[in-house]
């Protein structure tokens, strides 16, 4: 494909999710370059045809697809190929099903590109075991099979629920625990869920998988937890179980899970975000059982999921409902209620805790005063605030117009620039310039969401700005909950040189962090006790670095200090004795870090006596195609060559030559 296509296509998939108008012209391109000869542009309208968008009457769209599908495959696409070989595998002609069998081990030479990706490639050998395993065109053999299978595990859910079914005959049901549990992780589609239904049923392991998912999030999986959590509240997989669903979820919420907090923000206030009109009228009537109203619950569930990026829409909603719940509360505005208020900036920053180490009360200004007219105002401005993560400007300007524009002079600057970002779609520099210009200017007037965004900008970066006693005191007029990540910002910018810099207050609010889990704050202590620092006044001490670095281990679930993980994973193999702790740290990682399958793959190699481990090549083999991603990808490509040959029995010759002949320049092809 010619340099000019291929930018034709990377800038149609850049603008894929604009308006009608503009697919339109998408489609008009796609049709002038493949009436050119291209066949990746055939095969883009083929697809578009197929998802009725070339025509209005469906056997118009019917003859497109047939048209361009038919184009693209006379040019050898490979991607038309690979369609075709999957439609005639699912059809009742003999011959055809012989013919998909050519199709497909032809597609295995063809290089990885744009045109025929890596996922597109591990489809082909799934579909290649296939057909081996049910003999569609050519001899059954079932060994060769799962050869392909396995290779396609990688990354192909079809190719692992086969695997999978073929493992439930083992004595050992921890092991397709295991695979099962990746496999639900990462494809959680209906297929999927009717696939791992039907086994768990099959096998009788409904009670099993329940028990491996309760162990791993006793051991600090946040997703296991959230698994649980749906499935005893919707009947899924588990029997329905509400007060145990309930108990997970708040698990899960308590490991940083978004969506479980904002599945207990809806349970606590009754509310139906599904139900919801136009995004913002939501129906707060749904009974949840007997799970008793706790509006305090769900509102500070609702904090925790507002600062998280996939939730924060919906939680802004139920905020929003729950601040004109309790305005709805005052028949009229307390006198008062509207004088001018102006951001209160202390010049030598914000005022301390009286004791080190005591947590600085989240949302400290606006905390609810006895005052009537003080505790109005706080809501009102709580409500532009949610209306402003919701991005909801109209009801925003409406608040501001009834309060007294004049009288928040600050939010109007920060609604202005926002207004004028949602009235430019695409960003010019120009404009992207203006932008920014604008949250400057809400920022020193010093409305606390505008100093946060521009905290973010380059230009907060090179020192340009604000000192940090303007940031410190925006987070404390937030909403936020008592949270983590809360006390380690506030922590870590007191130790920003400058006016506001104070180290003692600084590690106090860092200490507060770490105690409650943060893994930014427990590896920065780590890191300050392993080399010292004078200027903090901290003197060397290897013991309580390495304190810090079992607890940041142990609280760092989401795998977000990998380094650290590594290094200990090192350390883990020299080691004479291991505890169950130890275990723990590596068993709550699989499903999310390749290091911990790969570690926990050959552990199965030779077997292991401290975790009651037997030796199980078969699995060590299955678990090691798990770890084929992220930076390790080649360290465990280099792994299965090295270990491959200890499940093919050494009398078994012509298995050994099909390794060696046909599946090992395909792994090869992988790096």
């Amino acid at each position: 494909m010619s340099r000019r296509v291929c930018l034709v296509l990377v800038c149609l998939s850049c603008f894929s999710a604009v308006l009608c108008g503009q697919t339109a012209k998408q489609i008009e391109l796609l049709k002038k370059y493949a009436d050119q000869g291209s066949a990746a542009c055939c095969y883009r309208l083929a697809e578009y045809a197929k998802a009725g968008k070339l025509s209005k009457n469906a056997k118009t769209n019917q003859a497109e697809y047939n048209r361009y599908f038919n184009k693209a495959l006379d040019a050898g696409y490979p991607k038309a190929k690979l369609e075709q070989a999957v439609s005639f595998l699912n059809g009742r002609i003999i011959r055809n099903q012989q013919m998909a069998y050519s199709i497909l081990d032809g597609l295995l030479t063809v290089p990885i590109s744009r045109d025929f990706s890596q996922k597109d490639l591990f489809e082909a050998y799934y579909w290649v075991g296939y057909c081996l395993e049910n003999g569609k065109g050519c001899s059954v053999d079932t060994a060769s099979a799962y050869f392909y299978y396995r290779l396609a595990s990688i990354n192909n859910t079809r190719a692992r629920i086969a695997l999978l079914w073929r493992m439930g005959n083992e004595k050992d049901k921890n092991i397709p625990l295991d695979y099962l549990y990746k496999i639900y992780l990462d494809d959680k589609s209906t297929e999927t869920l009717n696939n791992v239904r039907s086994f768990l049923v099959h096998f009788n392991l409904i009670s099993s998988f329940s028990a491996y998912l309760e162990r791993k999030a006793n051991a600090g999986d946040a997703a296991a937890c959230k698994i649980l959590a749906e499935n005893e509240w919707n009947g899924d997989l588990f029997p329905l179980n509400y007060s145990r669903a309930l108990k997970h979820y708040e698990l899960a919420a308590s490991m940083g899970d978004a969506q479980a907090a904002l599945k207990l923000a809806e349970i606590y206030s009754k509310t139906d975000l599904s139900n919801k009109k136009k995004g913002v009228k939501l129906n707060r009537y749904a009974t949840f059982y007997n799970i008793p109203l706790n509006l305090s619950k769900a509102e500070y569930y609702a904090k925790v999921a507002l600062h998280k990026k996939e939730t924060r829409n919906d939680a802004a909603l139920l905020l929003i409902q729950f601040t004109k719940e309790k305005l709805a509360k005052y028949p009229e505005p307390p006198i008062g209620a509207f004088e001018a208020e102006t951001p209160v900036i202390h010049k030598s920053g914000p005022p301390l805790p009286p004791v080190p180490g005591q947590p600085i009360a989240a949302g400290r200004l606006n905390k609810m005063a006895p005052n009537p007219a003080a505790v109005y105002r706080q809501l009102r401005n709580e409500l532009f605030y949610y209306l402003m993560i919701a991005e909801d400007y109209t009801a925003a300007r409406n608040v501001l117009k009834e309060d007294g524009d004049g009288a928040f002079y600050a939010k109007n600057i920060y609604l202005k620039a926002k207004e004028f970002r949602k009235a430019h779609v695409i960003l010019t520099a120009a404009a992207r310039a203006q932008y920014h210009s604008r949250i400057r200017m809400a920022a020193n007037a010093g409305y606390p969401l505008a100093i946060y965004e521009y905290y973010l900008t380059p230009e907060f970066a090179a020192g340009r700005t604000m000192n940090y006693s303007k940031l410190i005191e925006a987070a404390l007029q937030m909403p936020f909950p008592e949270l983590s990540e809360w006390h380690w910002n506030i922590g870590f910018w007191f130790l920003k040189d400058g006016s506001d810099r104070n180290p003692a207050q600084g590690l106090a609010c860092i200490r507060k962090a770490a105690e409650m889990g943060n893994p930014d704050a427990l590896e920065f202590l780590m890191n300050l006790y392993e080399n010292g620092n004078k200027t903090l006044k901290i003197a060397a001490n290897k013991p309580e670095a390495q304190k810090y670095r079992k607890l940041l281990l142990k609280h760092d679930i989401r795998m977000t200090k990998e380094k650290v993980f590594t290094d200990y994973l090192k350390g883990l193999a020299s080691m004479t004795k291991r505890t169950p702790e130890d275990f723990l740290l590596i068993f709550r990682a699989l499903g999310h870090s390749p290091l911990a399958e790969l570690h926990y793959a050959n552990l199965y190699f030779k077997g292991d006596k401290d975790w009651k481990i037997s030796k199980n090549p078969e699995h060590g083999l299955n678990m090691l195609h798990f770890a084929v991603r992220g930076n390790v990808k080649n360290l465990a490509l280099d792994e299965l060559e090295k270990h491959y040959p200890d499940i093919l029995e050494k009398s078994s010759v012509n298995r050994m030559l099909h390794y060696e002949q046909k599946m090992l320049p395909l792994y090869r092809k992988l790096r």
